[in-house]
């Protein structure tokens, strides 16, 4: 029913607009306003139930383009406008803002600066005519920088024929030519060449050999000039010459003038020079020299010394002369025993009182501990007869480090001796020798008794020695001789 109602409202009449028309009759919805046109979209009026239909817009707001709605499938479709030219270099565009056409040159640059670009007015083609660069010179090579568009000529360049060869282009024919090397060095004493591997060669010219001669080629005359053969070794010592172009060198003869000399020469000055035979046989005991025959002779070197009284050797191994004391003893005690320095004799002198001793008296190690100059009373203060002066007395000689007088107890407190065997001999050897220092004469047992005696003490220096002992019995044997002679029992006898 109200599909009918419909179609009779549509044949009875309906309003229509540019955009849109209105078609009288009765609608409920838009399904109801389909007017089977695809290029309209059909709508129901609620309010008045009437059906609009209103034309689809296809525009895209670009005036360059001709806009229009496909009446079988509704699609928009939108042509460019065509803006054509009688004039193929011209080249059509349409303005978008006025929808005009425009025409401006048709663009032919192909980008290198060494082309002339135009269009051809007949195809429409672009053509591109090259740059011109020639300079009009055969030997250089033209060419267009295609970045900057400036012509360039760089120089032709010729294959290297090698260093006897010179290789250069023809200004004319723009060929290249290939000429040798001249190597004349304008000296007529040269040959000239050229090497392929060292280029220019300059040979000296050889002049034919002569005996005994140089020769060599005269720049100025051009001609080999000759000269003698220099010989000359340098050596004073030799006679220089030529013979058959070969240089010999004859040896200059020095004669000695006797058998013991030999004669060289002096390569310096040429002078024959002598020296006397070398006899030396390397040992310092030897004298060498040559007999005047020209032997060498080796005599013992004389280490004398004039004295008499030494022996007198020569010793090798420490290259010098060592002269020994003569040694003169004949075991006597009463003899002085002495070598005579003139005859090289020994000479023993009898010694006073010795055999028959006599003269003097002696005096007990009492006597000496209490009477020198440290005495008690100016009785008792009576130097020592060993002593030169006051500032070195007697008193102060010392026997193992330690002053007589000290030995002696002078000065040494609470010291028990008595048991001490060092110290038992050295009282009496002390005592003895001051005896004998202040005149007395020494009979030849007190002399033994006195030299044995120093020699126990000295190598026993420190005491403590048992009188047991065997070293201790030997010290008292000494010193009962030596207590006999202090005390008068032998010798000159005691003083009163």
């Amino acid at each position: 029913m109200k599909i009918a109602i419909f179609l009779v409202l549509a044949l009875v009449g309906a309003v229509w607009s540019t955009d849109s028309y209105t078609m009288a009759g009765v609608c409920v919805g838009d399904a109801d306003c389909d007017d089977g046109a695809a290029c309209s979209t059909d709508v129901c009026d609620v309010h008045t139930h009437t059906c609009r239909h209103y034309y689809k817009s296809c525009d895209d707001c670009n005036r360059c383009t001709i806009d229009s709605c496909d009446a079988g499938s509704g699609a928009c479709v939108n042509t460019p406008r065509q803006c054509a030219s009688d004039n193929p270099c011209l080249v059509g565009s349409c303005n978008p803002h006025t929808g005009g056409c425009e025409f401006h040159a048709k663009n032919c640059d192909d980008g290198n600066k060494c082309t002339i670009d135009s269009c051809d007015h007949t195809s429409g083609a672009c053509v591109h005519q090259l740059l011109e660069c020639h300079d009009g010179n055969k030997c250089t090579i033209d060419t267009c920088n295609p970045d900057t568009g400036c012509c360039e000529h760089s120089e032709k360049m010729c294959h290297d024929p090698g260093v006897c060869f010179n290789a250069y282009c023809d200004c004319i024919t723009g060929d290249c030519v290939t000429e040798g090397v001249n190597c004349d060095d304008g000296n007529a004493c040269t040959t000239d060449s050229c090497d392929e591997t060292d280029g220019c060669v300059h040979e000296p010219v050889t002049c034919p050999a002569r005996d005994c001669k140089i020769g060599y080629c005269d720049p100025a005359s051009q001609q080999c000039v000759y000269r003698d053969i220099d010989c000359d070794d340098g050596n004073a010592c030799t006679i220089d010459y030529c013979e058959l172009g070969v240089c010999k060198h004859r040896r200059k003869t020095c004669t000695p003038s006797g058998p013991c000399v030999t004669s060289m020469c002096n390569p310096d000055t040429g002078v024959c020079e002598e020296t006397p035979k070398d006899c030396d046989d390397g040992l310092f005991c030897t004298i060498d020299s040559c007999d005047g025959y020209g032997n060498c002779v080796h005599s013992p070197r004389d280490c004398s010394d004039g004295n008499g009284c030494t022996i007198d050797r020569c010793n090798e191994s420490e290259d010098m002369c060592v002269n020994y004391p003569k040694a003169c003893s004949d075991g006597d005690e009463c003899t002085s025993d002495a070598c005579d320095p003139v005859s090289g004799e020994c000479v023993f002198t009898e010694i006073p009182d010795c055999r028959d001793c006599t003269t003097g008296c002696t005096l007990t190690q009492g006597y000496w501990k209490n009477h020198n100059i440290y005495g008690k009373n100016a009785a008792l203060t009576i130097a020592w007869p060993v002593g030169t002066h006051m500032d070195d007395p007697s008193e102060h000689t010392q026997l193992c480090g330690m002053r007589w007088i000290d030995v002696l107890g002078m000065t040494v407190s609470n010291r028990d001796s008595s048991a001490d065997a060092w110290y038992i001999l050295a009282h009496q050897w002390i005592a003895a020798s001051l005896n004998k220092a202040h005149g007395a004469c020494v009979p030849s047992d007190v002399r033994t008794a006195l030299r044995s005696g120093e020699s126990l003490l000295e190598d026993n220096c420190g005491g403590g020695i048992s009188p047991s002992s065997n070293v201790g019995m030997a010290m008292t044997d000494a010193a009962g001789v030596l207590d006999d002679y202090n005390n008068g029992r032998l010798g000159p006898g005691h003083c009163d």
